[in-house]
């Protein structure tokens, strides 16, 4: 992990939004809005609400719109909502119930 990395430990539930100039990291629960540069939903983890980032990665479970210009979900994850995004890939064994929609890249 890099020591620019906001980490939410698996013992930790929050209810309310996170925005974060660095990479967020999560394993516990979540309830609201994440926005980071780089958002990763670690296996363990549950979180329903938004996402706002540049890269958001899904392992676990995710309820809610996610709006990312590049959107990997991995094989263990379980997503349920919307997804605007410019890129996708999607690893085998993935469950996806969701609206996926293409969006051209944010300007920096």
């Amino acid at each position: 992990m890099r020591s620019n990395t906001t980490f939410i430990n698996a013992n930790t539930k929050i209810e309310g939004n996170i925005v974060s100039k660095s990479e967020l990291k999560i394993q516990g629960i979540i309830n609201g809005d994440l926005i980071a540069k780089n958002i990763v939903i670690d296996r363990q983890a549950i979180c329903n609400g938004k996402i706002d980032s540049e890269v958001a990665i899904i392992s676990g479970q995710f309820d809610g719109e996610i709006k990312s210009n590049h959107v990997e979900i991995k094989s263990t994850a379980h997503i349920n909502g919307h997804i605007l995004k410019s890129t996708i890939s999607v690893d085998a064994g993935a469950k996806i119930d969701a609206h996926i929609q293409s969006r051209t890249k944010k300007s920096a």
